[in-house]
């Protein structure tokens, strides 16, 4: 996202946009796929864990948890309304209007309610 802020040239957003919705919905598959839980209790089970180890595999199996019942659809929306609420932003900062920017805002708050 760092280059979309900085370098990134005028009239290339939408195809950036599509290039991190595909790069989350990559990221959403390798995070839920269905070999993790079965690493997660391998993990878990090791005798030798010290309490900061346990509780990294405990946060992991949360994040895991979470992350599985998240749709990739909705991750992808997700990424998308993202990228859709910068440009939107920075028009309305620029025209010094907000009003331009809530329709973007308001799909964000659509999409994490459905989360």
């Amino acid at each position: 996202g760092w280059d979309r802020e900085t370098f990134m040239p005028k009239g290339a957003a939408a195809g950036r946009a599509e290039q991190l919705a595909t790069l989350s919905a990559v990221m959403h598959r390798m995070a839920t796929d269905p070999a993790v839980p079965d690493m997660i209790a391998a993990a878990a089970n090791q005798n030798d864990l010290d309490a900061w180890q346990k509780r990294n595999v405990a946060l992991i199996k949360e994040s895991y948890d979470k992350q599985s019942v998240v749709p990739e659809a909705l991750v992808t929306r997700l990424s998308r309304a993202e990228s859709a609420s910068l440009d939107k932003w920075e028009e309305a900062k620029a025209a010094n209007d907000w009003r331009i920017w809530l329709p973007a805002f308001e799909e964000i708050v659509a999409v994490t309610r459905e989360t």
